[in-house]
């Protein structure tokens, strides 16, 4: 697409790259952070990932010294926010959704967020960071959260 276009470009050309892109990130990270070494240019995606802490920073210079054995944590606050009221509330799924789009926590269009796709491309930019290899994002399982009911919190 455009955005891959135009960060290989800039890359090559030794220019630095900001992106809160997480689906470039998460499917072409390994390919553009080489691009950018390579050119002696810096790939900034801090945004993509958990854009309110730093979680990037975190990996590659908090935890440098550490074995990293997995990665966990809440990566969708759309999903946590209706995750969260269907169990404390016992609403299901559709109307909880529906209240989290009225309060602007959700999009008008929200397959991205609850489908888990969101969620998958910040995991595979986190993974790629914390265990050096980044994972072949069509190959990893996704599972959202729509077939979720009050039924499964009981």
């Amino acid at each position: 697409g455009v955005a891959l276009d135009l960060a290989r470009a800039s890359l090559s050309s030794g220019k630095h790259f900001v992106t809160a892109n997480k689906a470039m990130i998460a499917h072409h990270g390994t390919e553009l952070a080489q691009l950018a070494e390579a050119n002696n240019a810096h790939l900034m995606f801090e945004a993509a990932v958990a854009g309110g802490i730093p979680a990037v920073k975190t990996l590659r210079e908090g935890l440098a010294g550490n074995q990293i054995n997995r990665v966990a944590g809440i990566l969708n606050g759309t999903c946590n926010y209706i995750l969260s009221t269907m169990e404390t509330t016992g609403r299901d799924f559709d109307e909880v959704l529906a209240d989290a789009q009225r309060l602007g926590y959700a999009e008008a269009e929200p397959s991205f967020d609850v489908d888990g796709i969101d969620a998958a491309h910040k995991l595979t930019i986190l993974a790629a960071i914390a265990f050096g290899h980044q994972p072949d994002f069509n190959a990893v399982s996704i599972q959202g959260i729509r077939d979720v009911s009050s039924v499964d919190f009981a």
